[in-house]
């Protein structure tokens, strides 16, 4: 008690993570959401541990013997008379033992931007991946709290918890420092067969009380949330380990954040000539090196249909990072009581002129699983007249063959519906809703790490 009371003194977060044996206090659930609730802020959360085997058991234990998770959500409605219930689980400002406890999905430029609005100094951790990766992605970042709980992640594993504990020398000197793991830690040649040896992470020390920074972040927020694409600039400085903040910069299609030099101007053309084709790289000009990191438009993932296959779809498309958007002309089965996930549900009146009610554009995965082949074909044939990334259709060959024999009737060509890819997911002998929605990700994941068609 003396610890908790201590830690919370001195602003340290404090994670209660209670085991849960039966027998013993699972009758004191309740209790213990009660003392922590009594102590937020200082407290951040409590993550309870139900054990299922337990203690140096003299006899194998049963199933009677095991604490499930379900039991756990039960006793906490039950002994909390219902103030906390199953959909109370990592509420806003909860936070996991090492990881923040809002949405994994939350973007990391709300949680940078809601750390220096609360007047709380960070290190933020950036991976640096290899100039010329293929790979068209937003960069790994993970925000380190004074009490090393952190918001987001570099990847996990080794990397990752040698970067939580550089931090703390961040902390100290307030500043900047470019690391390769592989040269500063002993155990080089494992860290170099684990990450590929691509082991450099940028650490800085990111001042709350720095007003250009708080500026850049809140408009790098505003613009993220306007669904506008952005460039981010750092100046990583000749001295990586020197104090004070880095130089950055915001560069969009037609604007500029931040104050003008003759060197990142040149970074500048150097983004504004390549567009799209600009991935993560360090980039040097006139003997000072710049980060450049894209973060463009959000990908997402257009369901049109909202049956059982378009749920389970919509749960793994937003875990593997797309926005989830939901299309049906059916209220009862389009609504957000079966797809709480969805960052938007669309009811239109027919299938007919799609298009009039939702954009599609080249960073859309358009998921076509209505519920008959006549709304497929009229779908399809609107999705082919859009500049989306990917086209999927659920369906047999035979189905597909009816489907593009009727298209090529009203006239498109076999070039139109290469574009298509029918039936739709990898081939892995799906049959389940389940099942179907893995070889769909799959295939989104392949598209989206290969930039485009994969046939």
């Amino acid at each position: 008690m003396k610890i908790i009371e201590n830690c919370i003194k001195h602003d340290i977060g404090v994670v209660l993570a209670p085991t849960i044996v039966r027998g013993v206090n699972e009758d004191q659930i309740g209790g213990i959401i009660d003392f922590a609730s009594e102590r937020v802020p200082g407290i951040r959360g409590v993550h309870f541990q139900p054990a299922s085997y337990f203690g140096r058991m003299p006899v194998v234990p049963t199933d009677e013997d095991r604490v499930t998770l379900p039991e756990v959500i039960e006793a906490i409605e039950r002994q909390t008379q219902g103030r906390v219930d199953r959909d109370s689980f990592c509420p806003p400002g909860c936070e996991n033992i090492f990881k923040k406890g809002m949405s994994q999905m939350q973007d990391i430029f709300e949680w940078i931007y809601e750390c220096l609005t609360r007047k709380e100094s960070f290190v933020l951790a950036t991976f640096i991946k290899k100039n010329g990766s293929p790979h068209r992605e937003e960069s790994k970042k993970m925000l380190i709290r004074k009490d090393f709980s952190i918001y987001g992640t570099i990847g996990g594993g080794l990397v990752e918890a040698l970067t939580i504990q550089l931090s703390a020398k961040m902390f100290q000197r307030r500043g900047s420092i470019l690391e390769d793991f592989s040269k500063s830690h002993k155990d080089v040649e494992i860290l170099e067969r684990v990450c590929g040896g691509n082991t450099t992470v940028l650490l800085e020390y990111v001042d709350c009380d720095d007003v250009q920074t708080v500026e850049l972040y809140q408009k790098a927020l505003m613009l993220k949330k306007e669904g506008a694409g952005l460039f981010l600039i750092t100046k990583i400085e000749k001295n990586h380990r020197k104090a004070g903040s880095l130089s950055k910069w915001i560069c969009t299609e037609t604007g500029f954040f931040g104050s003008e030099n003759e060197e990142v101007q040149s970074v500048i053309k150097h983004i504004r000539e390549n567009g799209e084709h600009v991935n993560m790289q360090v980039l040097l000009v006139a003997d000072e090196t710049y980060l450049i990191e894209p973060y463009l438009n959000d990908e997402l993932a257009c369901i049109i249909g909202a049956g059982h296959v378009a749920q389970k779809i919509a749960e793994l498309a937003k875990m593997i990072g797309l926005k989830v958007v939901i299309i049906d002309d059916r209220e009862e089965f389009a609504n957000k009581e079966r797809f709480n996930m969805a960052d938007e549900i669309i009811v239109i009146p027919s299938f007919e002129n799609l298009t009039d009610h939702y954009t599609v554009n080249r960073n859309s995965y358009v998921i076509i699983v209505t519920r008959g082949h006549d709304y497929d074909q009229d779908v399809l044939s609107q999705m082919l007249k859009t500049d989306a990334k990917y086209i999927g259709m659920i369906g047999s060959l035979n189905k597909r063959e009816y489907v593009y024999k009727n298209l090529l009737d009203e006239g498109f060509t076999l070039k139109d519906l290469e574009r298509v890819y029918a039936p739709i997911g990898l081939k892995i002998d799906a049959d389940t809703p389940e099942e179907i929605a893995i070889s769909i990700a799959a295939e989104l994941i392949k598209v989206k790490r290969n930039s485009g068609d994969i046939k």
